[in-house]
């Protein structure tokens, strides 16, 4: 009898103890969320039509006044003229020229840029490129990130009389939507903004395949120029982008980094974003965990939003209100302005014969060709009036069979929930039990510390021994 007693007392101790070592119910879904910051689906064409784009000396009396083979083209009607469009297919054979200028940089050989999806970031040269992770014709990011538990902060929960164990290591997370690196030019030489529309106007930003730069433009990569050997392309983007408008003035920065237009709160020459982040407590959605004995744990995190954006640069997206309608049958001339083109311009002003991709409206009466390119893609009653593209605050992105012209996509910030989370779970610290188990753990010692009383020799004066030190010392006695 006293053996089954002592066996109960002992059971009720252990079972009441090895609640210590457990664990917390597991929270979170492991859903993926959406890495696209503010985006805008165009189609976006490689020039096949042209001259071949020869390599600067670093001077400017080639000034740039025509697009060359393999530069990139934005356009904001549904189709691809002369089906040029930057979708990743391999060049026939006919086309040597421009297979000589991709370099073999986007896959099979002689395949084109595939930016279905995808938005550029500017590559860099050399070995900047290589350790940067931006030379020419790498991807990278994607549309949707996972989280693991490496990402989460290292954060605890509370507990009645305690905290459960750490979980989270606050590994960096991809902050990168689909994107692909490629050449950024800016027009250094050429032909002065604010006569009509032009294929290359100085001040222009332009995409290139090549790992190189072509006469006329300079490489988009933030340097310093004197201003008097470049004062036409000063009195364009003076001091937007850096320098001090004395002696020197700085070149938009576009390394590792995408175009956003400017304006709705985005400023030329605005620098925005991260390529990656660490997610903090605070930007944790409020969550607790289930204990085994019943109850929860206390909450933790604030449910702060993220910033979605990666890095990027705003500059003024126009729209070409003048120019040649774009064929279906054929590619686009390097040497003409097309109707519905899309630019990225540096400087502060509007050029005659362009509009800002503002998503402003427009009458049909009055732009009747250009409504017969753009339609109601980006709104409009198509009765008495049509929208422009809207890329305040937006990146473009390659057109695909899922993302036709027109689809906006993508948020400035992301709220993370509870969904979101990678299934973790904490451990209980020892010595700190759950609720339900604290009427097991005195019942426990209370019924050793009873039988121990029981066969205890009663000393006249002794010091009291507590009962948890009473119980132990009986059981170990008492095998």
């Amino acid at each position: 009898m006293r053996h089954s007693f002592r066996l109960a007392a002992l059971t009720a101790l252990l079972t009441s103890t090895a609640a210590f070592a457990a664990t917390t119910g597991t929270t979170g879904g492991g859903v993926a969320y959406d890495t696209y910051q503010p985006s805008l689906a165009l189609t976006e064409i490689l020039t096949y039509n042209g001259i071949y784009p020869a390599g600067s000396s670093g001077g400017l009396s080639d000034g740039a006044t025509s697009l060359a083979i393999g530069m990139i083209r934005s356009f904001a009607g549904s189709y691809a003229p002369g089906n040029t469009a930057a979708d990743g297919r391999a060049l026939t054979p006919g086309n040597a020229a421009l297979a000589q200028v991709l370099g073999g940089h986007y896959g099979g050989g002689a395949a084109v840029p595939d930016l279905r999806g995808a938005t550029i970031v500017g590559a860099a040269a050399g070995t900047r490129g290589a350790v940067a992770g931006y030379a020419v014709g790498v991807a990278s990011g994607s549309a949707t990130m996972t989280l693991g538990a490496e990402n989460l902060p290292a954060h605890v929960h509370g507990l009645a009389g305690g905290t459960t164990t750490a979980v989270g290591n606050g590994a960096p997370i991809d902050n990168r939507q689909p994107s692909l690196a490629m050449t950024y030019l800016i027009a250094a030489g050429g032909i002065y903004p604010g006569g009509g529309s032009v294929p290359v106007m100085i001040g222009q930003v332009q995409a290139f395949a090549g790992d190189f730069v072509p006469g006329g433009w300079r490489f988009a990569d933030g340097s310093l120029l004197d201003i008097a050997s470049h004062g036409d392309l000063f009195a364009v983007i003076g001091t937007t982008y850096g320098g001090d408008g004395i002696v020197d003035f700085r070149l938009p920065d576009l390394i590792g980094r995408t175009v956003i237009g400017a304006g709705s709160g985005t400023a030329l020459g605005g620098v925005y974003g991260t390529a990656s982040t660490v997610l903090t407590l605070g930007q944790l959605p409020s969550h607790g965990h289930d204990l085994p004995g019943g109850g929860v744990t206390d909450a933790t995190g604030g449910a702060m939003p993220i910033d979605n954006l990666q890095p990027s640069l705003a500059l003024n997206y126009l729209v070409t209100t003048s120019g040649a309608f774009p064929s279906t049958r054929d590619g686009l001339d390097g040497d003409l302005p097309y109707l519905g083109e899309v630019t990225a311009f540096a400087g502060n002003f509007l050029p005659r014969d362009y509009a800002l991709a503002d998503g402003r409206l427009l009458s049909i009466a009055q732009n009747t060709t250009l409504f017969a390119i753009l339609g109601t893609t980006y709104g409009g009653d198509g009765v008495r009036n049509f929208a422009l593209p809207d890329l305040r605050g937006r990146t473009i992105v390659g057109t695909s069979a899922m993302l036709p012209a027109g689809t906006r996509l993508g948020s400035a910030t992301t709220t993370l929930g509870v969904a979101n989370l990678p299934g973790h779970e904490h451990a209980l610290v020892a010595g700190v039990p759950e609720p339900g188990t604290w009427a097991l753990l005195i019942a426990g010692f209370g019924a050793v510390g009873a039988a121990a009383r029981r066969q205890r020799t009663a000393r006249s004066g002794a010091r009291r021994t507590p009962l948890f030190l009473q119980s132990w010392r009986w059981l170990s006695l008492n095998p």
